[in-house]
């Protein structure tokens, strides 16, 4: 019978026609985590391009001028690849090339381990953090390669439910956690329905950030304003030294937060026509120059719905993933006909005088400076721009979006 991985923002489903047993069994790696990975800069900033330029593959895939487009690659990449790591043959192959992924297995693996322990920080003024989980049925049966490929590089979490007999209430189990380690921005992640009694595991991912401006805005500088000629709503206000860049296509500007550890990058541009890509982000990040800043910066506040990304992957390549007579996940277990049949992400923001919090789950679901002032410049964000939070030792987007309405 045909087993069905469903691909979640943050989660993976496997769903099965087998029926499963009633005991409950901890399924576990005998291997802990790796604290220090060796990982040379080289390969680190490698996949940190290959991260980022899988983003902007799904910005020009996801983004429409109708709506408004925010998502966070990071958690997309982290449901991915571990499920990537239960891939073999052609599925592979198809995976490698829509990651955009360039080193091999081992250290892409490593990799992602060295990025996730440098990214994940906890304090006052500034929260990271990256949660996987495995929620597997409770007769999986995993390959023990991938258990601790999962573990050693991922830290992943691995609990059984019972899907068999209590498929909505392990449901909302999952959805319970992700909106737990997301401090409640995300919820509802998994629609009722979408896991039954076919069901065989659960991959997931989520991520929060929670980050103090470097310069905050005085509440008492907020107005009301038109954005994009039409839209009522409250812009924030500052004059400060940031760093800034413009040529004839674009302006620029990165709001820093506490810690230094990570900003928000906006792009302004000039014509609707505008395309971005990892190259021209790298050109303005190359190009920022210290400049006096009169800023002003709508707030907002949203929740996107949950999205399949299957339609997304499957143009970037991913085909054979998510064909049922042709899929190979042998890596992850031999039951035979495992193969994804949706992918589901779903995102939060806010951004204020203060600073800006954004929540990401993503699941798979498997049914089987330089301070020299050189000039003024004034930036009004009072129409349609790009924007992306952006870990600063690494260049890793964290979150992409396009504010089409405040």
């Amino acid at each position: 019978m045909k087993q069905i991985i469903t691909a979640l923002v943050g989660m993976t489903l496997l769903v099965s026609c087998n029926s499963t047993t009633s005991q409950e069994n901890e399924v576990l790696s005998k291997l802990q985590r790796d604290l220090n990975p060796q990982v040379s800069e080289t390969d680190l900033k490698q996949l940190v391009s290959n991260n980022n330029k899988f983003a902007f593959s799904l910005y020009q895939n996801l983004h429409t001028n109708q709506n408004n487009t925010f998502f966070s690659p990071i958690s997309i990449s982290h449901a991915l690849i571990m499920t990537y790591a239960g891939t073999s043959g052609e599925t592979k192959k198809e995976m490698k090339t829509a990651l955009n992924l360039s080193l091999d297995d081992t250290k892409v693996h490593a990799s992602f381990n060295k990025l996730d322990l440098g990214l994940n920080i906890n304090d006052d003024t500034y929260i990271f953090k990256l949660a996987n989980a495995i929620w597997p049925s409770q007769d999986f049966k995993f390959e023990q390669n991938y258990l601790d490929t999962i573990m050693v590089n991922y830290g992943a979490s691995l609990k059984t439910l019972d899907y068999s007999t209590k498929p909505d209430e392990s449901r909302n189990t999952i959805n319970n956690s992700i909106a737990e380690k997301t401090e409640n921005k995300i919820q509802d992640l998994i629609p009722k329905g979408a896991i039954t009694p076919m069901t065989k595991m659960v991959l997931s991912n989520a991520t929060y950030f929670k980050g103090s401006w470097e310069f905050p805005f005085d509440p008492n500088d907020t107005e009301k304003g038109i954005f994009d000629n039409s839209i009522e709503t409250d812009f924030m206000s500052q004059t400060e030294i940031f760093s800034y860049f413009e040529d004839e296509n674009l302006s620029a500007i990165k709001l820093g937060y506490k810690k230094q550890k990570s900003s928000m990058i906006i792009i302004l541009p000039k014509d609707e026509t505008f395309n971005i890509s990892e190259s021209i982000v790298q050109h303005i990040q190359n190009n920022f120059i210290r400049h006096n800043v009169t800023l002003k910066m709508p707030k907002f506040k949203f929740t996107t719905d949950s999205i399949s990304l299957t339609n997304t992957l499957e143009s970037l390549g991913m085909k054979l993933a998510f064909d049922s007579t042709k899929a190979d996940f042998s890596n992850l277990s031999q039951t035979s006909s495992i193969y994804i049949s949706d992918i589901l992400h779903k995102t939060f923001i806010e951004v204020d005088e203060y600073g800006t919090q954004a929540a990401a789950a993503t699941t798979t679901l498997l049914s089987t400076t330089s301070q020299e002032i050189v000039s003024n410049a004034q930036m009004s964000l009072d129409k349609p721009f790009i924007y992306m939070i952006v870990d600063d030792q690494t260049s890793q987007i964290l979150f992409l979006g396009y504010m089409l309405k405040p």
